[in-house]
């Protein structure tokens, strides 16, 4: 997902495939201008993979942005926490789909660019699609009560125009993230 490519309309044949400028194998994405990296307090966040991706992010010359998301169920401790850990690495935000918060921030930062949402199941990806683009009608799942973990609701990767002239890509959640 995000090759450019140049297209013989009246064949209807893809010609060329463009040169990547990134391409990641998780989430599977090419061509990105930032990641914004979800996470949440359920399920529990997995900072080493917060670590690895913003790596990945900096080897790729990528902005990363942090998102808090369900502010409505945080404390303001974990929130705290995460800025102080991460708050000279990436732009915070924090958001709620149910409280109606931080939409303003994320279409700022998301203007005229190619945006990935990545990180765990059950963060709130798809949620945060719907908040900023609610015809997007992805798919949202909850969380297992048995394992406190995601069910992978989202099976590929999508891009989708926003009204601010960005990009933006639900990815499938990932736990594992090799360097």
């Amino acid at each position: 997902m995000g090759d450019k490519v140049n297209i013989d309309i009246e064949r209807n044949l893809i010609v060329s495939v463009e040169q990547r400028k990134n391409f990641f194998i998780r989430p599977l994405i090419a061509n990105i201008d930032q990641m914004i990296i979800v996470l949440s307090i359920l399920p529990k966040a997995d900072l080493f993979l917060v670590d690895k991706l913003l790596v990945n992010c900096y080897i790729n010359n990528i902005v990363p942005v942090i998102c808090i998301n369900k502010q409505d169920i945080i404390d303001n401790d974990f929130i705290k926490n995460i800025e102080y850990q991460y708050k000279h690495s990436a732009e915070i935000i924090v958001t709620s789909t149910i409280k109606n918060l931080g939409k303003t921030s994320l279409l700022k930062v998301t203007e005229n660019k190619i945006s990935c949402l990545a990180g765990q199941s059950a963060t709130g990806k798809s949620s945060i699609l719907n908040f900023l683009l609610p015809e997007s009608n992805a798919e949202t799942g909850i969380l297992s009560e048995k394992t406190k973990r995601g069910k992978h609701t989202t099976r590929h990767t999508q891009l989708y125009r926003l009204e601010n002239n960005g990009l933006i890509a639900d990815t499938p959640g990932f736990s594992l993230l090799e360097l």
